[in-house]
């Protein structure tokens, strides 16, 4: 993915130590559901001054690789920046980074 794109997560994901404070400190949209709309004005800003925006609709990994429900989030970001959702996926990465783990495994990667 080109450029510097910011990331959607969640505000619980501020919790793990360094991903938290980096997602704070490099720009990224937090999403608090209590704040209202805060968040998807954040991204149209984001869009707007020209960086990409790159939200996991599934909201988290699962076990099958199956497609899940989504949120409506990024469809709403397309909507309202009139621009194309581009969907991507990411197949490995509990390989690397098992549910639960606090740091990731050496040596794996995704594909």
């Amino acid at each position: 993915m080109p450029g510097e794109p910011r990331f959607v997560a969640k505000k619980e994901l501020l919790k793990i130590p360094i991903v938290g404070f980096a997602m704070q400190k490099g720009g990224h949209i937090i999403i608090d559901r209590d704040a209202g709309g805060q968040a998807i004005r954040k991204a149209i800003k984001i869009i707007q001054s020209g960086l990409d925006v790159c939200v996991f609709a599934e909201g988290h990994r699962h076990m099958t690789i199956a497609c899940t429900s989504s949120t409506d989030g990024a469809a709403w970001l397309a909507i309202l920046s009139r621009l194309p959702a581009v969907p991507m996926s990411i197949s490995g990465s509990g390989r690397f980074y098992p549910r639960g783990a606090i740091f990731v495994t050496p040596g794996s990667r995704c594909v």
